[in-house]
């Protein structure tokens, strides 16, 4: 009955307010932030992957239309925090979100959320930023979203949530597959999985990341809706045999936005790079006076 309760009250809210994404950029340098909001209220900028190339800051992000499938592209960012338009890279006939980028040999590739063509697929980039073409499918007849590469004493490892079955929440089971190569190895199931089996823990909400020595994986808090907080769990213990991790610290949506009709209610993507810290935030805004 309480998740009955749940599900009609978030109904009569959206009904209420119209919920969107957007992205909030920091300098790490200054303390500056920005708040970027696309630009129409039916669409959202969520899922930011940030990389920095010849001064310039580009922020790949999923952008969305009301009733359509998310698209893939890039904004840019100028040193004085002035941001371009969304340039689109990928679109397909089913939903693309979630647009991870890993490095590896001097190529870049991303990894997108595509679990409506029930596979894991990677794309290369063959002209920066804008040129990306299919490379191969990693884990084919699967069905996972929001996949992570990590490279990890000379080990890759793919952290994606997966539902094992028809029916089963994409927020609740992590898993994990290594393999000796990428991007063209195989990939072999970890024996731990699922590594993370939590609603509130188990959710990727960026790419894992090194900090002060550790290994930290931004993990979504999805216990009472979808893309509510973050949690950034250290990953304790990594190998082809063991995965242990353990809870650093929480990231709330940010208040400095509330005002009156208007109010941060969630946040589900957290990444970095040199000088950035790049979020989404989840605002709702009164429909009626």
């Amino acid at each position: 009955m309480p998740k009955l309760i749940r599900k009609i009250r978030r109904k009569i809210e959206k009904l209420r307010y119209r919920e969107q994404y957007s992205l909030v950029v920091t300098d790490k340098r200054s303390g500056d932030t920005v708040h970027l909001m696309p630009p129409r209220d039916d669409c959202i900028w969520a899922d930011p992957f940030p990389l920095e190339r010849d001064g310039l800051l580009y922020i790949f992000i999923e952008q969305q239309f009301a009733g359509k499938n998310g698209t893939l592209g890039y904004i840019t960012l100028q040193s004085d925090m002035s941001c371009s338009g969304f340039n689109q890279v990928l679109e397909k006939d089913f939903h693309l979100s979630y647009p991870h980028l890993f490095e590896s040999d001097g190529e870049l590739y991303m990894i997108p959320e595509s679990n409506e063509n029930n596979s894991i697929d990677c794309y290369r980039c063959t002209s920066f930023p804008g040129v990306w073409e299919f490379h191969r499918t990693l884990i084919p007849g699967i069905c996972a979203v929001d996949t992570d590469i990590i490279r990890h004493n000379g080990v890759f490892y793919l952290v994606a949530n997966v539902a094992e079955k028809p029916g089963d929440s994409l927020n609740q089971k992590a898993f994990v597959y290594y393999s000796d190569s990428f991007p063209d190895g195989s990939w072999t199931a970890h024996p731990a999985n699922p590594v993370v089996d939590s609603a509130a823990f188990s959710r990727n909400a960026g790419r894992v990341f090194s900090k002060d020595g550790k290994l930290v994986r931004p993990a979504q808090d999805c216990a009472r809706f979808y893309g509510r907080t973050m949690h950034l769990m250290e990953i304790e213990e990594l190998s082809p045999s063991v995965y242990r991790e353990a809870m650093l610290s929480d990231i709330l949506p940010p208040e400095q936005y509330n005002s009156p009709g208007y109010t941060a209610i969630g946040t589900h993507t957290y990444n970095e790079s040199e000088h950035y810290i790049v979020t989404d935030i989840k605002t709702k805004k009164r429909r009626f006076p």
